[in-house]
């Protein structure tokens, strides 16, 4: 009885316990908010599975960005392919790092899954994806958050930080 008591206690502090911390995540005004822009660039790919586009392959980014009030830097990074379409999957799909450098000891680290829709020789991303904030250095120390990232019709990229304060 006393352990059964003891399990009951615990399950239920940790209940209060999540529900505080999640209330938490679910305060808008707790957040910080700023977005990005970074040109059209193809990223360099290096062909390391089956000839053509193939699971292995790597995609290297090196993109210049700008932004809201002054901010600029460069996003550097990389994605390998996990799957690639077939049958009536018309998906690429990718996992990577990416690295918002925004110059000094400032930087966001992002964890990055990438749904893309092969047009041509070029991949257009599938919407709007939402990426992991994993952490940062200099004024990101301690990040955490998400970045939500688009592509427009010309190939220029929108990205939208939301860092938790």
């Amino acid at each position: 009885m006393r352990l059964a008591l003891g399990v009951s206690a615990l399950v239920i502090g940790a209940a209060v316990a999540g529900g505080v911390a999640f209330g938490h995540l679910a305060q808008a005004d707790d957040m910080t908010t700023f977005s990005i822009t970074s040109p059209a660039k193809e990223p360099i790919t290096i062909d390391l599975g089956e000839p053509g586009r193939s699971v292995g392959d790597l995609r290297l980014i090196n993109i210049p960005f700008t932004g809201d009030e002054g901010i600029a830097g460069t996003l550097n990074g990389m994605l390998v392919t996990v799957d690639v379409p077939d049958g009536e999957d018309t998906q690429l799909d990718t996992m990577g790092q990416l690295i918002f450098d925004f110059g000094g000891t400032d930087s966001i680290i992002v964890a990055a899954e990438s749904k893309m829709v092969p047009e041509g020789d070029v991949l257009m991303l599938d919407g709007q994806q939402v990426r992991a904030v994993l952490g940062g250095t200099g004024k990101f120390v301690g990040a955490r958050g998400q970045m939500l990232t688009g592509q427009n019709p010309d190939g220029t990229w929108e990205a939208t930080f939301q860092l938790m304060d």
